[in-house]
């Protein structure tokens, strides 16, 4: 996961009180060495001397989100929950800490909550392709087809250089509709050129053109899967069957 901001600066004694200062700075000391609950402990005795030092208030949202990263990666997610949404308190508009709120939901199998919290991260930021991406793959795990591909469409809309948002695109298309699935070999095809080593893209794009009986090309694409390591011997013996075939009734 990556954070939002790591390195924070010091304020001048002159500014504030001289125990709001040191406590401010050891905050950001400890922040900048990623030791984030010395930093919240200290941003918040910082609060308590001047409620009203906004750049405390906001370092403490950074930190409580940084925690939540933290804990997120120890595999804590509950714990991470908790952290993001203290950080929202001090930073409402933070779309990140909803999208680490969603993630953790998410591995958690709370999916109604994930999309809610993927959902309010769009609301704040509505054309970042990850939050579309993440609520796609929510989707996914219940089998909502229409809004899965949906949502990775936008998420292709706003990052088309992604290999791995198109070729699941592609892969979304054919549980949709016949006329969504003839437009996912685009979406092969276009991963192919982001990534040319990218295994499971020609695999499928092969697929795809042996559904429309397009054997010749499909065996181009197997024979590079092949190449790049994966078992795709039984489809190979299949389309070279079909295209002998097609041949012989031709």
């Amino acid at each position: 996961m990556k954070q939002l901001l790591l390195f924070l600066c010091m304020i001048p004694f002159a500014l504030f009180a001289q125990e709001e200062v040191e406590e401010y700075n050891k905050g950001i000391k400890a922040h900048n060495s990623g030791d984030y609950l010395a930093a919240i402990e200290c941003y918040q005795k910082c609060l308590e001397i001047n409620p009203d030092n906004k750049d405390a208030s906001v370092n403490l949202g950074i930190a409580y989100y940084n925690q939540s990263i933290t804990t997120f990666n120890k595999k804590e997610y509950e714990t991470s929950i908790q952290y993001s949404q203290k950080a929202l308190k001090y930073q409402a508009n933070n779309s990140e800490a909803y999208y680490m709120i969603g993630s953790s939901q998410q591995i958690l199998k709370r999916y109604t909550e994930a999309i809610a919290s993927y959902t309010q991260a769009l609301k704040i930021n509505n054309k970042s392709a990850k939050f579309y991406a993440s609520r796609a793959w929510v989707y996914y795990d219940l089998n909502d087809h229409k809004a899965r591909l949906a949502d990775m469409k936008k998420a292709v809309e706003y990052e088309p250089e992604n290999a791995n948002y198109q070729f699941n695109c592609g892969k979304f298309k054919q549980d949709v509709s016949p006329e969504e699935f003839k437009t996912a070999g685009k979406n092969y095809s276009k991963a192919i050129e982001l990534d040319p080593n990218y295994t499971e893209a020609y695999t499928e794009r092969a697929a795809f053109y042996m559904t429309f009986q397009e054997f010749k090309k499909a065996l181009v694409d197997l024979k590079k899967a092949k190449e790049l390591g994966a078992d795709v011997s039984h489809l190979m013996e299949a389309a070279q069957f079909e295209l002998e075939m097609q041949e012989e009734e031709d």
